[in-house]
């Protein structure tokens, strides 16, 4: 028994929890009997960790190519998940794949073939629900939440004229490893400093800047 994809359509783009991540491909059985085969899809994160779709059958004559086996995954709602690139893979399987016996007989795969991302915010408004303004100090300088607003799509952040104080805004959530990005106008004030990091108590062995 054999088979060979003819072929394959990986997702691609950018993905946010509860959106389908849709992959597909066609496949020739290349065997001398009809057969029942099985197909699987699989992503990895840039951690290594897979996430399985169940499979489903396909039973097609000798020759036979298939219709278009189409697989989603759905991305979890879940501020633990690693963001960033993930790969796509489906495979065709002589039998069920949970056999113990079960044997790979092709498969494809693509890697950094979509992303997924938790959350964009283009500041239209400030999210209460996503960001919460800092209140503290910090040796001569104070964040004062009176400094963060958002104007014209933009998060702007105050550094008042003769003091040594500024602001700060914190995701209300907790995340995990993967992608983060933000794009920034930094402001012509000798000495201050502009940040965007990740951290966790204790700061010592887990903020990234």
């Amino acid at each position: 028994m054999s088979a060979e994809v003819i072929s394959f359509n990986p997702a691609s783009g950018t993905y946010y929890p509860e959106e389908a991540v849709i992959s597909s491909l066609n496949f020739k059985n290349t065997g001398t009997e009809n057969w029942t085969f099985w197909v699987g899809y699989s992503v990895q994160d840039s951690a290594g960790e897979w996430y399985d779709i169940p499979p489903h059958s396909v039973t097609l004559a000798p020759g036979e190519t298939s219709d278009t086996q189409s697989k989603t995954w759905q991305v979890p709602s879940d501020t633990l998940l690693t963001t960033g690139n993930f790969k796509a893979a489906m495979t065709v399987w002589k039998t069920k794949p949970e056999d113990a016996a079960a044997i790979r007989l092709t498969n494809a795969e693509k890697d950094n073939s979509f992303q997924i991302f938790h959350f964009v915010d283009d500041f239209t408004s400030f999210d209460i629900n996503q960001w919460s303004k800092s209140s503290f100090k910090m040796e001569r300088s104070f964040f004062d939440p009176t400094n963060v607003d958002v104007k014209d799509g933009n998060l702007r952040i105050k550094l008042p004229a003769n003091t040594l104080n500024g602001g700060e805004i914190e995701s209300k959530s907790l995340y995990k490893y993967g992608t983060y990005r933000a794009r920034m106008k930094l402001p012509n004030a000798p000495s201050s400093i502009t940040g965007f990091f990740l951290y966790m108590d204790p700061d010592f062995y887990s903020e990234i800047d």
